[in-house]
């Protein structure tokens, strides 16, 4: 049922901000259980992934163990799909998938947050143990990312209101991808270059999340709102934990050293 607010009329208190005078309820299908062997397929297909790639620098590529833990990650993977296909009231309704909009959200949020903490391991490793940066001084060398973050966003959603969400995407991911190559080209040359990439980098992750995240909840159904949230956090999180893992994992490789990412991570 619908709530009704407060307005200014005569004997009512006035909201503190301008609010319609109604809002409709949201609610989702059925009542919601709580999900054990959905939660068990997915932590365990993630986990294990995120393992088997922090260790197989370490361990190897082609050790049983490496080679078994995949194997397990895939298993459980495929577990967590036919289980929740199969439930009336899933926790991951995987249905939500056919809509390609909401698909290409989800694939580029997790890219960007993939490439967004890739780009922080992979910075700290620069200033820490290449130019012997202090803690303090390689903190303060990534406010630009920060700064570029704080400074956007507010403006970002002011863009995505007048011009749409479209254009805003396009312009995160050319500013993320021009960002991120030149922090690459600026590692060789001067560091005025890497924090300039990172501005950049940050600029680019602002329009990425304030766009993406509207892009994708306009793609599916209102009851199901609540679930295509919680599926881009998810997302989210995924692609930080992958970003560590395999940047980590490239980066002892490339220095024929034990991999560099936390195994928390």
């Amino acid at each position: 049922m619908a709530q009704r607010l407060p307005t200014d009329r005569p004997g009512r208190r006035s909201a503190p901000f301008p609010v319609p005078r109604y809002l409709a309820e949201s609610r989702g299908r059925g009542i919601q259980s709580l999900d054990w062997w959905g939660q068990t397929f997915f932590v365990l297909a993630i986990g294990s992934l995120t393992y088997g790639l922090i260790q197989g620098q370490s361990t190897g590529w082609n050790s049983p163990t490496i080679v078994t833990i995949f194997v397990v990650s895939a298993g459980a993977f495929v577990l967590f799909v036919k289980h929740e296909s199969a439930r009336d009231n899933p926790m991951l309704d995987v249905g939500l998938f056919r809509d390609r909009v909401y698909t290409l959200s989800m694939a580029t949020i997790l890219v960007q947050f993939f490439c967004t903490y890739g780009l922080l391991l992979i910075i700290t490793q620069y200033f820490r143990n290449i130019r012997a940066d202090s803690p303090i001084q390689a903190g303060l060398f990534t406010l630009p990312f920060v700064g570029g973050i704080v400074l956007c966003s507010p403006l970002a959603g002011r863009l995505v209101s007048r011009f749409g969400n479209r254009p805003l995407v396009l312009a995160g991911q050319v500013s993320l991808f021009a960002g991120l190559l030149t922090v690459a080209a600026g590692m060789s040359t001067a560091p005025v270059v890497v924090l300039t990439g990172l501005l950049l980098a940050g600029v680019g992750s602002a329009c990425l999340l304030t766009s993406i995240a509207s892009f994708a909840m306009s793609a599916v159904p209102p009851d199901r709102a609540g679930m295509a949230a919680g599926i881009m956090n998810t997302q989210r999180a995924v692609g930080s934990t992958l970003g560590y893992a395999v940047v980590g994992s490239t980066l002892a490789v490339w220095l024929g050293q034990p991999s560099t990412a936390p195994c928390g991570a």
